[in-house]
């Protein structure tokens, strides 16, 4: 296709930003599951932070629009045609053109074969109803009444459209009227141009039904396949074939046979894959499992599909010489902080993804990992292996180790509104065995954190009001601080001032709630150094400063890809920033 106007030049999704000294880990070919492809093998996808992107064979990228978050996607000609929020949108080398604000996004939308029509779900006159919309010129065609609950549409290129209702059964409209209708149930369904046929997915039979355009009449059924499909169905441009995610072994891109449902081909895709899609000229496919996986169907070459996700836990060894990290599928991998070569990887514990919290020994030999959800363990540093995990459901935000213990923190829970879980702090021995906890009836903030120990303050909450659902909320009326001393593992009475500097914190935040807004920080275990990381809209910033005198140390501008949850070395020297499924890592303090 023809370049978009408003597009950025082409660029590589490791390139080092200004300031960074390596990228441990690779943040390439991560894609949503809302995919299109074009003649040359051009995908386009939403690339998390950074908006609808087109990325090519060679792994090369571009931005085409920072803020669209794309429903759907479609190549067709020399242009780009994507669904962002309510509008239909269109990229050529003449720039970018909004063409209709109507989808309500009930149903997915969709293009036609050649993309020379485009239907979507919205209302009129407060019903459920259909619109089709000529791309090319802007206009729409028409707006029909459409079956209750529609959640799967296909749509002709002159124009008449196929709603699909579960079990309700597929209507067809054309000019605004129905046609025809059909008590068949398919959950989401495909149009075929070849020989004019509608190719359903009968969820009940596992088998694809396939209809008659013109009347509706069932033509003929595949053999039961023996799994279930996940959407959309991608029509090869001749009707020879089509392809779509069978969820077997455990997900695979597969192709079958138009007319005698034969199994032609299958790339292993993932457990989590699906939005497959075709390019124009039939010869390329492609879907995503998170990252892209792209097919050469001439050649039936596929790119290697291995599933990286975000990292969920970092920490950093007591000498600042190693870094873990676990990602959201429980994936550990060990580098060297000094040169970014990885040591070691493998699997963490089965129990052990999302919202993990990680912490290295201080003798750099074990490191405890742990979650929201009641699961800690300690594994050993070198082999990965697991030393001991303990049974009693310790929930974990942060972890810290003192002397031979470790110090579960646990913030508390304002996630569901009719049930709040209060805040706790647990010592644990080197046995994953508890030796004393302290639990409050409410939300627990780590204010610092140095050599000896840590400063906790143990809010005070606010249900919601009885019979009604706000969010539960914090405040520091009611506040107590705690001391928790790392030599002993005891926890004291702390400094009150935390309390008062705590409330006026919130208060500060409450009066400045449009400017920057503190997302992170970090204390290092010396105590001496400071990492604050702040954002204002996709503006991202990363200080590291002086403890004690407060004093800026060095200022780094994030991409705007960087995620929150940074992790400092225990000198300070360097600070590690996650960036999509990769990690960055950026000087901070100078130690020699």
């Amino acid at each position: 296709m023809a370049s978009p106007s408003t597009a950025t030049t082409w660029s590589d999704f490791d390139e080092l930003p200004r300031g960074a000294v390596f990228r441990l880990g690779s943040r390439a070919n991560q894609a949503s599951h809302v995919l299109a492809i074009a003649d040359d093998g051009t995908v386009a996808t939403e690339y998390s932070g950074l908006g609808l992107v087109e990325i090519r064979a060679d792994a090369k990228y571009r931005i085409v629009d920072p803020e669209c978050r794309p429903e759907s996607l479609r190549y067709a000609g020399n242009s780009l045609f994507a669904v962002c929020g309510r509008n239909l949108r269109r990229w050529d080398s003449t720039g970018v053109t909004d063409l209709l604000t109507e989808c309500d996004g009930t149903c997915d939308p969709v293009f036609s074969p050649r993309g020379e029509r485009f239907a979507c779900c919205t209302r009129m006159d407060d019903k459920d109803a259909v619109a089709v919309f000529e791309p090319g010129a802007g206009v729409r065609s028409w707006v029909a009444a459409s079956p209750p609950d529609t959640r799967a549409l296909a749509v002709t290129d002159t124009g008449v459209a196929f709603a699909a209702a579960g079990e309700k059964g597929v209507v067809a409209i054309a000019d605004g009227k129905a046609i025809w209708e059909t008590k068949a149930a398919v959950p989401y369904l495909v149009y075929e141009p070849t020989r004019n046929e509608i190719v359903g997915w009968n969820r009940a039979d596992e088998r694809f039904d396939v209809f008659r355009a013109v009347d509706g009449a069932r033509s003929r059924r595949t053999p039961p396949a023996g799994h279930s499909l996940r959407e959309p169905i991608a029509m090869m441009p001749d009707g020879s074939s089509w392809l779509a995610i069978a969820s077997d072994s455990p997900g695979a891109l597969t192709r079958w046979d138009a007319v005698t449902g034969k199994v032609l081909a299958k790339w292993e895709a993932g457990e989590y894959a699906s939005g497959a899609t075709v390019s124009p000229n039939g010869r390329y496919a492609a879907a995503s499992n998170g990252q892209l996986l792209r097919v050469d169907l001439t050649t039936g070459k596929a790119s290697t599909v291995e599933r990286v996700t975000e990292p969920s836990g970092i920490a950093s060894s007591r000498s600042g010489d190693r870094i873990v990290i676990v990602d959201n599928d429980g994936r550990m991998k060990v580098f060297d902080a000094g040169t970014g070569k990885e040591l070691k990887s493998g699997p963490a514990p089965d129990a052990i993804s999302r919202n993990i919290s990680v912490a290295y020994a201080p003798d750099g030999k074990a490191f405890a990992i742990a979650n929201a959800y009641g699961e800690l363990r300690i594994l050993d540093a070198q082999t990965l292996q697991e030393k001991c995990h303990n049974t009693e459901e310790i929930g974990a935000t942060s972890l810290f180790w003192s002397g031979n213990d470790l110090v579960a923190v646990y913030a508390g829970n304002f996630a569901d509104d009719e049930q709040y879980l209060g805040g706790s702090v647990t010592v644990v021995d080197p046995a994953c065995k508890v030796k004393r906890t302290r639990q409050h009836d409410g939300f627990v903030s780590i204010e610092a954190v140095d050599d000896k120990g840590l400063d906790l303050i143990f809010e005070a909450y606010e249900p919601p009001p009885y019979g009604e659902h706000p969010p539960v909320t914090a405040n520091t009326k009611y506040a107590r601080a705690v001391r928790v001393t790392f030599a002993s593992g005891t926890m004291a009475a702390g400094n009150a001032a935390l309390v008062e500097k705590a409330r006026l914190a919130e208060m500060e935040r409450s009066k400045n709630l449009d400017e920057d807004r503190e997302i992170e920080r970090v204390v290092s275990l010396d105590g001496r150094t400071t990492a604050i990381a702040t954002r204002q809209s996709r503006k991202r910033t990363l200080s590291c400063r002086d403890t004690k005198s407060n004093d800026l140390l060095v200022e780094h501008v994030l991409p705007s890809t960087a995620w929150r949850e940074i992790a400092i070395a225990g000198d300070g020297s360097w600070v590690a920033v996650p960036d999509g499924p990769s990690v960055l890592v950026y000087p901070c303090r100078k130690t020699k």
